[in-house]
């Protein structure tokens, strides 16, 4: 018979698996565990940039104005980078790629704020 595997740390006071030195290798086994537990997440993400996409496209057609397409630059650099986190050969790649998409997001959000700001004002 074998003894049974000891849950708690070992006598030297390691646990078993490298713990993360600082914020980016933390980041990057957070997302990486993230992706790896929830391969549905990258259809959802893909949903949400459609529908932000669509919503600046049915902007663009109830105002009359070319101007809530500017975001679209931004999403497209979102689910560029999104498409690549499938491809990503490692958990740094994943990371990188992962954290362009969420920039793309934020900067889509921005300039729908600035464009929505300036429709106000314009008419």
């Amino acid at each position: 018979m074998t003894a049974p595997a000891s849950h708690g740390p070992a006598p030297d006071g390691s646990t078993g698996y490298d713990e993360p030195r600082g914020l980016a290798e933390l980041s990057r086994h957070v997302v990486a565990r993230l992706y790896r537990r929830h391969p549905k997440l990258r259809l959802v993400a893909a949903v949400a940039l459609g529908v932000l996409a669509a919503v600046c496209v049915a902007a663009t057609v109830t105002r009359a104005s070319p101007a809530p397409l500017i975001p679209l630059p931004a999403l497209a650099l979102a689910g560029y980078a999104l498409h690549r986190t499938r491809r990503a050969a490692d958990d740094r790649a994943l990371l990188g790629w992962t954290l362009l998409a969420a920039l793309g997001v934020a900067v889509c959000f921005w300039a729908m704020s600035i464009v929505a700001r300036w429709l106000d004002k314009v008419g």
